[in-house]
């Protein structure tokens, strides 16, 4: 694309050139449609701006590193944290955060680890400061709901339910929330809140995500299942195992093995 191309209708080629080369700034609006005349979409640029960032970078790895439960990957991440967070005054918030979700996740791969009260504090603290919540507050929660008792949960996740930007319509913003309301639902089941589940289980049903969204369709389905089972519908059991071997059939085989246990587990305490 030519300059006059990238310029069409939005700015002077002289104010893009002097964009281009860091002489001058343009606002977000402008931003938009500078990109929108080269066919960048906003989510594919800001999807690169946002990962120059390291410690964003981290965010991904240490997603990588829980999912295969490697504690040694996860020891590394925290060591980078901490050096960033050295380098850095005064300690931004979001940083130290993460670090926390790091120190969250190894303390799940490795029980040894001890990890701070006072750390998770801090983040029910912030979830407590946030009159809205977007798509990172949803994720925090999704992190650190199997650490909270089911008082706080219970609040958090009404927090959830009510206090989310337009029930997320965007589609990232919105698989998140899907992905942590089942999780929620999965504790809830587990502790026997036959009510506090009831109240997520239609708040997931009315977000009426795609069909296109298939592990979280058949995660939903497994976990409603489960709930039919928990309080005394047996039938749920096949579905339950018809939702196992879809996975296994998707060569999914940590969360397959995962759900194999339960099931097991749950037929035996019906027994």
């Amino acid at each position: 694309f030519t300059l006059k191309e990238a310029a069409h209708g939005c700015i002077s080629i002289s104010q893009l050139s002097n964009f281009e080369t860091g002489r001058s700034l343009v606002s977000c609006l402008i931003l938009l449609h500078l990109l929108s005349n080269i066919n960048v979409s906003a989510h594919e640029f800001f999807y690169h701006l946002h990962y120059q960032a390291n410690h964003l970078n981290l965010l991904a790895e240490r997603e990588i590193a829980s999912l295969n439960n490697n504690s040694i990957h996860l020891k590394n991440i925290l060591k980078r944290y901490e050096y960033i967070l050295s380098k850095k005054a005064p300690l931004p918030k979001r940083l130290q955060l993460d670090k926390i979700r790091a120190e969250l996740a190894l303390s799940t791969v490795e029980p040894s680890f001890q990890f701070s009260p006072k750390n998770l504090s801090m983040i029910k603290q912030y979830l407590d400061s946030v009159k809205i919540w977007g798509e990172y507050e949803i994720s925090l929660l999704n992190d650190i709901a199997h650490f909270l008792d089911l008082g706080t949960l219970s609040k958090f996740s009404q927090k959830m339910l009510t206090g989310t930007q337009s029930k997320s319509s965007h589609p990232f913003a919105k698989k998140v929330q899907i992905l942590t309301s089942i999780n929620v639902l999965e504790i809830f089941i587990k502790n026997k809140q036959k009510y506090l589940a009831m109240e997520l289980i239609h708040f997931i049903d009315s977000l009426r995500f795609h069909e296109f969204d298939l592990f979280e369709r058949i995660s939903f389905i497994y976990q409603k299942a489960h709930f039919e089972v928990t309080f005394g519908n047996f039938d749920g059991l096949c579905t339950m195992k018809k939702c196992q071997h879809v996975f296994e059939m998707s060569e999914s085989y940590q969360i397959a093995q995962k759900l194999e246990q339960e099931i097991k587990s749950l037929e035996c305490s019906l027994k």
